[in-house]
């Protein structure tokens, strides 16, 4: 696939010997270093354009040797490797350039998918470069070569009106943009603000960039990286064109969201370990204390001994406790036929306690005989539990004390959806609700409604994966001061489990 080899950095050499081994068999030309000095030699001879880095070095780690290769080949891509994950370990390798950041062990097929669209944005952006020298080679050849850059092309003239657009452009943006006003495409037909990297390109002739989210054609909200550039210089140096190149962050975005979610569940898992052998012992203990008490009973009545109702709480705690090891343990690839009620109602032991203490009314309606689900029961359960702890914020919100209509319903019942039989989990509150400008966006990574101090803006992005990977749907439909429902449909198999 490429004859420029991808160099691994790991002092681990049966460890680098292995990956050599895998990518030479899937076309790749790899070499390896078992240090940071021995790397920085490699780096030098080969200019590898993708780095695979282990975090911890015997001379020094991952995310520092990424910094300085970034510093002297800007377009080099790095995978920080490690086993040592954690959300720091995770952001900092991220602010370091890093593409991507992959947790020991990781399975081959996401190494390797990794590298097939770090080869893939390789290939666009020497296809853009392409584009920029023919550009200046021969002005027959631009339109052909520029129509071949996957990034949404715009020039702009001196009257802030689009002059001309490649097609890419023409998807994004629709099919007749010319004599447009450009702040119709970038700001929704709003004026353009002060900070506007198109005016700002145009008063100095200066090269700007900046991240926005852009409505598309189709009315998706998506984000986008866009740059200006002046060109056409008249006499005394302004712009009479710019060129706006908007290129789609999304994916990038997701994947940052994804390796935030990995690290964040490494964390819990840490967590949760700790908090099994904090709890569990004394817990054991307790019960047994109780049981000799229970053993010493004379004539009292079961249902009035105190020592039974500790062995039965404790019984309740130990459950609980196990419960959060099992939403703390990851397992992408394991997925089962699981009654979907069972899962909510593990997550419901995980969050009853704090419904109860909000005076949130919980309402649940299960249909009898559900069919079962091939699902992974551990990641739905996290999609119900952020779906919950969502609906919980938005009542206390609404609500801060008791009231009648501080209610969650959840209902799960089959339906059918588009000529097929589906699943249908829903959850209704009648909390703050959101606001209508804000629907389209609620399922965009980082985005969220709460104050930063409450909310990441991943939640409900990274429930939208999970349902989707698993072949179903997610949707909301809310009023602001209202209600909020969230609806999530499955597939199911068609017979009782």
């Amino acid at each position: 696939m490429t004859t420029t080899p991808i160099l691994i950095v790991d002092d681990d050499a049966g460890h680098c010997a292995n990956l050599v081994d895998i990518l030479d068999l899937e076309g790749y030309a790899a070499v390896s270093a078992l240090s940071a000095r021995d790397a920085r030699q490699a780096a030098a001879r080969h200019r590898p354009p993708v780095f695979l880095l282990d975090q911890r070095l015997p001379d020094g780690s991952g995310t520092a040797l990424l910094a300085e290769f970034k510093q002297r080949w800007p377009d080099c891509y790095g995978i920080i490797i490690t086993a040592h994950a954690d959300l720091d370990s995770a952001v900092a390798a991220l602010d370091q350039g890093a593409y991507y950041y992959l947790r020991k062990p990781f399975r081959v097929d996401e190494l390797l998918g990794l590298l097939k669209r770090i080869f893939e944005a390789i290939r666009l952006r020497e296809q853009k470069q392409a584009a920029e020298r023919a550009l200046l080679e021969s002005q027959d050849k631009l339109a052909g070569i520029i129509n071949a850059v996957a990034d949404a092309m715009v020039m702009i003239d001196d009257q802030g009106r689009i002059a001309w657009c490649n097609e890419r452009g023409r998807q994004v943006f629709g099919p007749e943009l010319e004599g447009q006003a450009y702040f119709t495409i970038l700001y929704d037909g709003f004026e353009a603000p002060p900070d506007c990297i198109v005016r700002r390109c145009f008063e100095d002739g200066g090269q700007y960039d900046m991240e926005m989210t852009i409505s598309r054609n189709d009315g998706l909200r998506q984000d986008y990286w866009c740059t200006t550039n002046p060109v056409l210089m008249d006499a005394k140096g302004h712009p009479r064109h710019v060129i706006l190149v908007c290129r789609n962050t999304t994916e990038k975005k997701r994947l940052q969201a994804e390796a935030a979610r990995n690290a964040h569940l490494a964390a819990l898992g840490e967590l949760a370990a700790g908090v099994a052998h904090e709890i569990n012992n004394p817990i054991n203990g307790i019960i047994n204390y109780a049981q000799i008490l229970v053993d010493q009973e004379r004539d009292i009545d079961p249902q009035k001994s105190i020592p039974r109702r500790i062995i039965k709480e404790g019984d309740r705690i130990a459950a609980i406790v196990s419960k959060l090891l099992s939403f703390a343990r990851e397992r992408k690839d394991e997925t089962s036929l699981l009654d979907l009620g069972d899962v909510l109602q593990d997550a419901l032991d995980l969050t009853g306690t704090l419904l109860k203490k909000d005076h949130i009314d919980l309402v649940i309606d299960l249909a009898p005989a559900l069919p079962p689900c091939r699902i992974n029961g551990q990641q739905l359960q996290q999609v119900f539990l952020n779906v919950i702890s969502n609906a919980r914020y938005a009542l206390n919100q609404r609500f801060p004390g008791a009231d009648p209509d501080k209610r969650l319903e959840i209902q799960i019942a089959p339906v059918e959806e588009a000529g097929r039989s589906v699943l249908r989990a829903t959850f209704t509150d009648q909390g703050s609700g959101i606001a209508e400008e804000h629907l389209p966006s609620v399922f965009n990574p980082f985005f969220s409604t709460k104050p930063s101090d409450q909310g990441t803006g991943l939640g409900l992005s990274i429930s939208f994966g999970i349902v989707e990977n698993h072949g179903g749907r997610m949707g909301i439909d809310s009023e602001e001061g209202s209600f909020t429902r969230v609806t999530i449909d499955l597939e199911t198999e068609g017979v009782s489990p």
